[in-house]
């Protein structure tokens, strides 16, 4: 008869969390949607801004052995946008924000294929469309404390 009862809890928590694994999923995906479409208006309005606004300087010199490489930049680039989609043009100004020296004469080309050699490499970066990349989250659900809730404290982004 324990083992009934065992079976049940079982089966009731692993309908919990599935459930909530939906709710975190629809929220991710929805929060990538805001996401992209707030990085879409402003790179709207943003066309036309004078390039001296965007700085030039490298942030490290070339002589320095701690020199950001473009794919460290895009791999930080990617981190900070937590999994949410983000195309090659608004990495390669982000990087240039970073001022992280990038000679190339298409930015955006040159970060589309390191972006690309990235993922080949086994790399948590995904293609999820045209010039646009995503890094993948891991998501970890834990009830806490045996509530049936989670933390968002304790999720690890």
């Amino acid at each position: 008869m324990d083992l009934d009862m065992d079976v049940d809890a079982t089966r009731s928590q692993l309908s919990w969390a599935y459930d909530r694994m939906r709710h975190v999923d629809e929220e991710r995906e929805a929060l990538a949607a805001l996401i992209q479409g707030l990085e879409s208006w402003l790179n709207f309005i943003t066309k036309g801004v004078p390039e001296e606004e965007v700085p030039d300087a490298p942030l490290f010199d070339a002589d320095e052995s701690e020199q950001m490489t473009i794919r460290d930049a895009i791999r930080e680039v990617l981190r900070q946008a937590q999994g949410a989609p983000i195309s090659s043009q608004e990495i390669a100004l982000r990087i240039r924000k970073m001022r992280v020296r990038m000679k190339a004469e298409n930015p955006v080309a040159t970060v589309d294929a390191a972006a690309h050699q990235l993922m080949r490499r086994g790399e948590p970066v995904e293609r999820v469309g045209p010039r646009t990349w995503r890094w993948i989250v891991e998501v970890v659900i834990a009830p806490n404390g045996g509530e049936g809730t989670v933390d968002p404290d304790d999720l690890p982004f």
